[in-house]
């Protein structure tokens, strides 16, 4: 963490073209409905070694998915954003994963059956493999709170990519505030079973289709032809990949913000992100990072 830190905050003497990076130290309420990942104990052992890393992968809305309509069962989010924000329901996401056979067959880099297996052994983290995208952390409520206290001109229009997305919520909340925002998630799964049908709950459907129960819930039906009219792309990959993968992006595609929310817990994974950050961000963009510190604090010395 004290590397990353470091690095970032001389980012702007260690590349021609300075970035504003913004560290935030908020932890949110108790009551969020949201779970911290330093709660969870990781077996590191569950790392799968020499798999390789998970390629880059731009999501695209072929003929199969463009007739998907998908029932979920979604919940209210409790959070400081004015608008109303939804997200799935994980166990509505996990019974998905176990009564289908769609998943990642293996092909490209994936592993087979990764978030069934990762849900039958109750882990949220096998390293290299999956990085516990189906789960809404605490630490992305935090930051959806602090995008909320900002003046929303500042991300209206503004190109936005949010790293280490999973259930997306704070780039789901810039979406809703005019910004065109990508998403990005190690697990192409975790894309299109988490965050996707996010962004449809919060960009699709009108009022009368969201009919709350006492505990907050609500079942909602989601069509993914209703993503051509949203302003998102959605990637998958290593940071490393994605990092070649944007070797070559041009000034005016490159991000004026970028969102990242409990993704630093692993210290061998910094310099990855590190180094996709400086190449994707604009000339005085900003980075917001989030994380709880007693996840780091060893690392922060």
């Amino acid at each position: 963490m004290k590397g990353l830190l470091n690095s970032a905050l001389n980012l702007s003497a260690a590349v021609p073209l300075p970035a504003a990076m913004t560290f935030l130290f908020n932890f949110g309420s108790p009551d969020s409905g949201a779970e911290q990942r330093n709660s969870h104990v990781y077996n590191e052992t569950q790392a799968v070694e020499d798999v390789p890393a998970a390629p880059a992968k731009l999501f695209t809305l072929n003929h199969q998915l463009r007739t998907k309509c998908l029932a979920v069962v979604a919940e209210l989010v409790r959070c400081a954003a004015r608008t109303p924000l939804y997200k799935r329901h994980v166990s509505d996401i996990k019974f998905e994963i176990a009564s289908t056979d769609e998943m990642d067959d293996g092909k490209d880099g994936g592993n087979n059956n990764t978030l069934a297996r990762a849900i039958v052994a109750q882990t949220d983290l096998v390293r290299g493999v999956y990085e516990g995208g189906l789960k809404t952390w605490e630490c992305s409520i935090d930051l959806v709170n602090f995008l909320a206290e900002l003046d929303p001109s500042s991300l209206a229009g503004k190109r936005i990519m949010e790293l280490g997305c999973g259930s997306a919520l704070p780039g789901i909340f810039c979406l809703m505030q005019g910004a065109a925002v990508d998403f990005q998630d190690y697990n192409d799964d975790v894309i299109q079973l988490v965050t996707i049908p996010n962004v449809l709950l919060n960009t699709t459907l009108s009022s009368s289709q969201v009919n709350i129960d006492s505990s907050g819930m609500f079942d909602a039906q989601i069509h993914f032809k209703d993503l051509d009219t949203i302003p998102a792309r959605y990637w998958s990959g290593d940071w490393g990949r994605l990092t070649t993968e944007f070797s070559q992006i041009t000034h005016t595609d490159k991000y004026d913000i970028i969102l990242t929310s409990e993704s630093i817990y692993a210290a061998e994974a910094h310099d990855r992100l590190l180094t996709l950050i400086k190449t994707i961000i604009k000339p005085g963009g900003v980075v917001y990072v989030e994380f709880a510190f007693s996840t780091t604090k060893q690392l922060l010395g």
